[in-house]
C-alpha cells in the first residue's frame, strides 16, 4: 500500500463525508473531478535582482479547502500571496484561480478573490471601519 492508495482512500472518505448519500456521492465525485482547483500554483518563483524570494512553490487548493501559510519572516509567504492575487507578477511559474490563469486572464481570476493583505494600503491613522467606509465609497 503506497501513497497513491492512501490518497484514493482519503478522497473516497472525504467525498462520502461531504455527500453521505451513495448515489449523490458518486454523482458529486464525477462533477468534482471535472472542476478545476480553486487555486493551482505550479513551480512559482519570484526573484528581486539576485535575491530569490520564492523558489519553485507548487500546490493546489480545492473548492471548500482551507490553506494556511506558516513560516518565519522572510520565508516568502506574503510574496506568494501577492503573486496568487495578481498584485505582483511571478518571475516564473503559473498561478490559476478557478481555472483562470492569473497572467493571461487576470480580471476573470481576480473576480474570484477577496484579499486583504496584512498591511492594508491605507493611511497610517485610518481605523479599520474608516478604511472599509472609504473603500465602499470608491
Amino acid at each position: 500500500m503506497g501513497p497513491e492508495y492512501l490518497r484514493r482512500d482519503f478522497e473516497r472518505i472525504r467525498t462520502l463525508a461531504v455527500f453521505p448519500n451513495p448515489v449523490l456521492a458518486k454523482t458529486s465525485a464525477v462533477l468534482l473531478s471535472h472542476t478545476p482547483p480553486m487555486i493551482k500554483v505550479r513551480n512559482l518563483k519570484k526573484t528581486f535582482g539576485p535575491k530569490v524570494a520564492v523558489a519553485g512553490v507548487s500546490f493546489t487548493v480545492e473548492k471548500g479547502e482551507v490553506l494556511g501559510f506558516l513560516g518565519p519572516n522572510g520565508a516568502g509567504k506574503s510574496t506568494t500571496m501577492r503573486m496568487i492575487t495578481g498584485f505582483i507578477p511571478p518571475t516564473d511559474g503559473e498561478v490559476s484561480v478557478g481555472g483562470f490563469d492569473m497572467v493571461a486572464k487576470p480580471i476573470d481570476a481576480k473576480r474570484l478573490i477577496g484579499y486583504l493583505p496584512e498591511n492594508a494600503p491605507s493611511y497610517a491613522d485610518m481605523t479599520v471601519q474608516g478604511f472599509l467606509s472609504f473603500t465602499a465609497e470608491l
